[in-house]
């Protein structure tokens, strides 16, 4: 059986670690700007009541954000709060990686070069 070369094969090591490095980063922004998503996004809901217009024309029915979630969650119920998670999970997990990405490999080389 043909063996590479030891730097050949060091070669290949270091490429097959730079590659599970990158994925294990993708991975870890992906999954953190999901999770930011599922816990903001109730919040985000109530903002978003609370900016936009009123239902009853002269009552102000959204004020604060607790009272506002607590409103949404008796009158519409728990899924209420979620509205428009996989358009943000879509947008920000991957956004999530990819700033991690920029950020992990723009350290590194200011490490190495400055």
């Amino acid at each position: 059986m043909w063996k590479k070369p030891a730097g050949q094969q060091q070669r290949y090591m270091s490429e097959c670690d730079a590659r599970l490095e990158f994925l294990r980063k993708f991975t870890i922004g992906l999954a953190s700007g999901t999770l930011a998503s599922i816990i903001n996004i109730p919040f985000d809901v109530a903002k978003s009541r609370i900016q936009g217009p009123q239902p009853e024309p002269g009552v102000i029915k959204y004020r604060s954000c607790r009272k506002t979630i607590i409103t949404v969650y008796k009158e519409e119920g728990f899924l209420a709060l979620y509205k428009g998670l996989l358009p943000k999970i879509m947008r920000l997990g991957p956004g999530g990686a990819v700033m991690l990405l920029v950020y992990e490999y723009s350290y590194a080389w200011l490490q190495k070069h400055w």
